[in-house]
């Protein structure tokens, strides 16, 4: 698929080239967005969209109108989408088509290029010139019995992903002229999945014995998932003696709501083993322990980017564990089970996998 893509659009863009007198006559790109982009900024795509169609003017509009002929209507629609799949339509001299773009798995940092991009190959894509559009190229209609029964125009039906423009096939109707078809896009959205390796060190406060634990984590994530591994640790001195205590865990997570486009509600199983070994003086006795861990959290996680790539990560969050609970003097003295608060800061370096 990426093979025959990359060739399709570099045709593209040579026809575009190539069709300069065409291009000039629509001089203004009129954008409409009348639901917020999810994920995006539509300053941020309307700057990235100015730069790639210099030096057509590209203005905002409030509300959808009659266009003359030398505007081409841009209409990205995000009411009632699922995700950030927006329904971009595009109409120029009654011409009109309509695409998906996916963004639900675009990097929050990539989205607003991602999508100007595509808009922008949208636009160029309905600029270049048509058989129709001149006079001594139009065919002429072939003429049609009366007891002939008219044929249903067919319906191009395309999948676009981000960054690819759709095809520059027409419609032919029983008339023998060739008309713009309308395009649709049905179906699941092509898109990148974004694969992330990260890694942050970690602070756990575990309420059972008032013991805080100290530790790193790191691991990969793909899309809204996250695989991690986990180690904690801590020391504490009970009267001639101290008492070591630690887990290694492997962590399951995924983003279950995203509640602005930097933050997100992220859910966790962690599940491993949890071992103390004592440090015992002259008038005291240990033995080393170990047994399993398993524990579930909740986390509030903030995302900020630093760059394409990079990503600022914080998150806090609750959670409920069942582990290994060290005692001394017929006392509990170390724990990790029980109710615990965490708190992670750390970076994420990402990529998108076409």
């Amino acid at each position: 698929m990426v093979k025959n893509r990359i060739p399709s659009v570099a045709l593209l863009l040579k026809l575009v080239t190539l069709a300069t007198p065409a291009l000039a006559e629509a001089t203004v790109v009129r954008v409409t967005a009348p639901c917020p982009i999810e994920g995006g900024s539509m300053d941020g795509v309307l700057a990235i969209l100015r730069a790639q169609l210099t030096p057509m003017l590209i203005e905002q509009s409030a509300g959808r109108g009659t266009d003359p002929d030398s505007i081409v209507a841009l209409t990205v629609d995000t009411c009632g989408t699922k995700g950030g799949t927006p329904l971009v339509t595009v109409e120029y001299r009654g011409a009109r088509q309509s695409l998906e773009i996916g963004l639900d798995d675009v990097a929050p940092s990539a989205r607003d290029r991602t999508l100007a991009l595509a808009l922008a190959e949208s636009v160029q894509h309905a600029l270049i010139p048509r058989p129709d559009d001149d006079p001594t190229t139009r065919a002429t209609p072939a003429p049609v019995p009366d007891s002939a029964p008219a044929a249903a125009a067919p319906v191009v039906i395309e999948k676009v992903a981000p960054g690819a423009a759709p095809s520059p096939t027409a419609q032919a109707t029983p008339s023998g002229r060739n008309e713009p078809g309308v395009r649709s896009r049905l179906g699941p959205t092509d898109h990148a999945s974004t694969i992330a390796w990260l890694a942050e060190p970690i602070i756990r406060h575990a309420f059972k014995t008032s013991t805080p634990y100290a530790g790193l984590e790191s691991g990969v994530g793909v899309g809204r998932l996250d695989f991690r591994l986990r180690v904690l640790a801590s020391e504490r001195s009970v009267r001639d003696a101290s008492l070591w205590q630690g887990a290694l865990l492997g962590v399951l997570g995924a983003d279950w709501a995203r509640l602005t486009p930097q933050v997100s509600l992220h859910a966790e199983v962690e599940l491993g083993a949890a071992h103390a070994a004592p440090n015992t003086g002259p008038s005291s006795s240990g033995r080393n322990a170990t047994s399993f861990h398993g524990g579930v959290a909740n986390y509030l996680r903030l995302e900020s980017p630093l760059g394409s790539r990079w990503v600022l990560r914080s998150e806090l969050g609750l959670g409920l564990a069942s582990s290994l609970t060290s005692q001394a003097y017929s006392s509990d003295v170390m724990s990790l089970s029980g109710v615990f608060l965490q708190t992670a800061f750390g970076v994420s370096w990402g990529v998108n996998n076409q």
